[in-house]
């Protein structure tokens, strides 16, 4: 096995900082003093050879090294604390549901209403940012979700995603063609498989130079797309409830074209003595989160304003 070159302690010190973007913060949650989460960190940045923080004051944003690095130490601890958990507690331990962050804000509260009324008494639910690899049978529920996802052998599609740009009803009203498009302030999802120079090719279209506000977690931007801050590339299966009660529209661009993929699947674990139990909790998953082939929700049946297609 090869050995970590950074202590496991200065890592546990830096994902606690980075996901409360304070030094002090982190000393608490661990029991350690500020100082000492400092010097944790500025000792693996001197290891690493760059910064993990820009410091100002008493507040500490992630650099983009940071940010990265957050990413595969947080999935990286979690994949420990189940295996701790896995020998611990396996014999009586609830069931798992794990999922993208996005799908878990968007959809999954309407699964968990459901699985309060149903007799599974004990359930828990991780939001995982990728799933490497085959880390998603770890759990008995998964939602998997990407382009290496439908490589997966044993996963059920739940339906396409399909990309189309979307905003709040007064600004999407207006966006009725290219040069309008263009215009406009765009929101991108650095997390999504489908960006906007893609979709400008899909449609035929040279991509300007054009403003961008980035965010890397959905429930940002769809805040940000409800509070009019611009127009967002996004899969109608996350922004379909919000198309529905009107908080967003689809932009009415005449002969939009929009990019459909394979990208979503839910694994449900063969394991005896829990598949029946998983299966029903995936039931309900599906009901609450596959797509129809136009990319909308299968539970729903509310109309949603359509612009001209071809």
């Amino acid at each position: 096995m090869s050995r970590l070159y950074v202590p496991l302690g200065a890592l546990e010190a830096f994902a606690e900082a980075g996901h409360q973007e304070s030094f002090k913060k982190a000393a608490e949650n661990l029991s350690l003093t500020t100082s000492a989460v400092s010097q944790s960190i500025k000792k693996l940045e001197e290891r690493l050879g760059c910064a993990l923080f820009t410091r100002a004051g008493n507040k500490v944003t992630l650099t983009v090294e940071g940010a990265k690095l957050l990413s595969y130490v947080e999935l990286g601890m979690e994949q420990m604390r189940l295996g701790v958990e896995e020998i611990r507690f396996r014999p009586e331990s609830p069931l798992t549901i794990s999922s993208p962050p996005g799908i878990g804000g968007a959809l999954l509260p309407n699964v968990m209403l459901q699985l309060l009324q149903s007799p599974e008494v004990d359930i828990r639910y991780v939001s995982i940012e990728d799933h490497a690899d085959t880390s998603f049978r770890h759990y008995d529920v998964s939602i998997v979700y990407g382009n290496p996802a439908s490589q997966r052998f044993g996963l059920q599609s739940l339906g396409p995603d399909v990309f189309i740009p979307v905003a709040r009803p007064d600004i999407a009203q207006n966006i009725t063609s290219f040069e309008a498009l263009f215009a406009a302030k765009l929101l991108v999802n650095e997390t999504s498989p489908v960006s906007w120079e893609e979709w400008g090719k899909h449609n035929h279209t040279d991509w300007p130079e054009v403003k961008k506000l980035r965010f890397n977690r959905y429930q940002h931007i769809s805040s940000a797309l409800v509070n009019g801050m611009g127009v967002a590339l996004e899969s109608l299966r996350l922004v379909d409830p919000l198309l529905r009660n009107g908080a967003l529209q689809i932009c009415p661009l005449d002969n939009c074209i929009p990019v459909s993929r394979d990208l979503t699947f839910l694994f449900v674990t063969a394991e005896a003595g829990r598949c029946a139990r998983a299966q029903e909790i995936a039931n309900i998953v599906i009901e609450h989160c596959a797509t129809d082939s136009r990319g909308y929700l299968l539970n729903n049946s509310t109309p949603v304003y359509l612009p001209n297609q071809h």
